[in-house]
């Protein structure tokens, strides 16, 4: 079974968007899916450290130790790093240009960026109504 992760997050409001910023160390765009559905963008993925834990500190191994070959990068001993599946999912606002989303997989931060609709925009302009 998998284990479950969740990303941390943090939303952004402009002027002109939303941006959402998650947290995804380790993983790569190629191991990461950001789609709408239904109003709501969900983005998941999956980070997989493919070492298991083989033995306890100090507790000898013979299958390590007869076949080294066989663990080039050798057997580990301890894991403390997160592996697992994620999924978040965020409710869209109308006010959200659902085919002008754009995302950005950098140094472990995934950037969404949703759009306003022109309404939106417009209507968050002030005016200043002069008094008679």
């Amino acid at each position: 079974m998998m284990n479950s992760i969740i990303p941390e997050v943090d939303i952004r409001e402009t002027v002109e968007n939303y941006q959402i910023i998650l947290d995804v160390p380790g993983v790569s765009k190629n191991d990461v899916t950001v789609y709408e559905r239904d109003g709501n963008l969900v983005v998941e993925g999956s980070r997989i450290i493919n070492d298991t834990v083989v033995r306890p500190l100090g507790i000898r191994d013979s299958s390590f130790e007869e076949n080294p070959s066989e663990f080039p990068d050798g057997v580990l001993v301890k894991s403390e790093r997160l592996s697992g599946e994620f999924k978040r999912t965020f409710v869209l606002g109308k006010n959200i240009q659902v085919d002008q989303i754009k995302n950005k997989l950098e140094n472990g931060v995934l950037s969404i960026t949703l759009p306003k609709t022109k309404t939106v925009l417009e209507s968050e302009t002030k005016k200043v109504i002069p008094i008679e």
